[in-house]
């Protein structure tokens, strides 16, 4: 789809953001059919290594669930305690009728405060639906409910700015921070980027980053936490390993600054960057 959005005034665009909910609840009959026509589970890969770091039979948060199709319901089949949060009342009716051993609620992410901790913290193609500053303060709402070493993974798009898509006809908005203002904000409350691969066409072109809360530095690791400390991150063509605080690669290292507080980067385009959702 087009992701350039010279075209668009920043009021209309601004008004696109405000109008997500309403579209999904107006068409959750035709998004739900579309994406199980789909068929293939092309998520597998990246919902295996989410859970790699979700200890057995722990609990799994799901941000913009939708109906629970396909994601909620792999994690559940995989014996994970799911809690499915959509701005959509018809979303979550839609979730409660194909899971109803799962917890639900109707809830706007940007609001969430439910007064408990989770093993896991999703927000697949969902969070990029909000706008900047929306998805700046969601960061401390996932922290908020985060146990400790909890993952958490979402979608984003794999630059700096905003691309309106398009669901039955209606315009529908997604934004995006670039990559180092993503990876500021997860260190800022204290995630350690585990896995992060810009534009994976093995998943359907999306974005995707995958992290997890850090332990208290003070605090010591048996021998057998130390693989999950270290984390593979893969950026373009480039592998890095992150051990501690540092990230580094062969030829070349940098380091990450966990000290700073998010910054906002130079406004840029999407170019031809996918949307999924």
């Amino acid at each position: 789809m087009p992701a350039r959005l010279a075209s668009r005034s920043i009021f209309c665009v601004s008004t696109d953001a405000e109008r997500v909910i309403d579209i999904y609840e107006r068409h959750a009959d035709a998004w739900v059919d579309a994406r199980l026509r789909e068929g293939s589970l092309y998520e597998r890969g990246w919902l295996d290594r989410f859970c790699a770091l979700v200890p057995p039979g722990g609990s799994v948060l799901d941000v913009g669930c939708g109906a629970g199709e396909p994601i909620a319901r792999y994690i559940s089949g995989r014996g994970y305690a799911v809690t499915g949060v959509d701005s959509s009342p018809a979303m979550i009716a839609r979730f409660r009728a194909r899971l109803s051993g799962q917890q639900t609620l109707v809830s706007d992410m940007r609001t969430l405060s439910l007064g408990r901790l989770f093993h896991g913290i999703l927000a697949w193609d969902s969070f990029f639906h909000l706008n900047h500053g929306d998805q700046r303060r969601m960061f401390p709402i996932f922290r908020a409910h985060a146990a400790p070493r909890a993952a958490l993974m979402f979608t984003s798009g794999p630059a700096y700015g905003e691309a309106i898509g398009s669901l039955e006809g209606e315009p529908l908005y997604h934004a995006s921070f670039d990559a180092a203002e993503y990876r500021k904000l997860l260190e800022h409350e204290g995630f350690a980027v585990i896995a992060t691969r810009a534009e994976d066409q093995t998943c359907g072109g999306r974005t995707v980053w995958l992290a997890q809360l850090r332990l208290p530095s003070k605090q010591f690791f048996r021998s057998d936490d130390v693989d999950s400390q270290r984390g593979e991150v893969e950026s373009n063509d480039n592998l890095y390993l992150r051990q501690g605080g540092a990230i580094t690669s062969t030829g070349r290292s940098c380091r990450t600054n966990t000290g700073d507080p998010p910054h906002r980067p130079s406004p840029g385009g999407f170019g031809a960057s996918i949307f999924s959702r």
